[in-house]
């Protein structure tokens, strides 16, 4: 009886990974207007400012939605919860990539090259394709088998890779 008033598991995710994302969207267009009356107040200094290039993110944006496409065409087959919850964490990463490929997301980074940008799209597109990967798996039946079981430490591996590639393209930005 009480446990009727408790969302299931994959619900709780989504509602994070919504709140996440909204959140997101909130702090970019705060962001965005304090930039903006920053830029008009009389107290800004008159030199000119350095223009960012954003980063050219397109291919693994594009990378990015060819995977959500394969999940999407996958879908049907896939129980309801593991399609729901693995979709909201690709519009996430999606999300998170077309953030990163804004230069306001980086107007205060002292020496922006856009390094750093290219580090975190390319590990979002690596968790990304191992999540459509998964969803094959499960999609295939294989997850009970000794594949299944494997994905385990292959999930790990991918996880500390993509971090690896997030710090190192931190590094290469100067940040360490």
């Amino acid at each position: 009886m009480v446990s009727a008033l408790f969302l299931p598991l994959y619900s709780m995710f989504v509602l994070l990974i919504g709140g996440v994302g909204v959140l997101l969207v909130i702090g970019y267009v705060v962001a965005r207007r304090e930039y903006e009356l920053e830029d008009i107040s009389d107290e800004a200094p008159e030199k000119p400012g350095k223009s960012i290039e954003p980063p050219r993110l397109g291919k693994y944006l594009a990378t990015q939605l060819v995977f959500a496409f394969l999940l999407l065409l996958m879908s049907p087959e896939l129980p309801r919860d593991v399609t729901v919850v693995l979709g909201s964490v690709m519009a996430l990463f999606i999300a998170l990539t077309l953030l990163a490929s804004r230069p306001l997301v980086f107007q205060l980074a002292p020496k922006f090259s856009g390094i750093m940008a290219r580090g975190l799209a390319k590990a979002l597109t690596l968790v990304s394709a191992f999540i459509t990967f998964e969803a094959f798996l499960v999609w295939r039946g294989f997850e009970g088998d000794l594949l299944g079981i494997l994905l385990i430490p292959i999930a790990l591996l991918v996880i500390f890779y993509a971090a690896y590639v997030m710090l190192t393209s931190a590094y290469g930005e100067g940040y360490y």
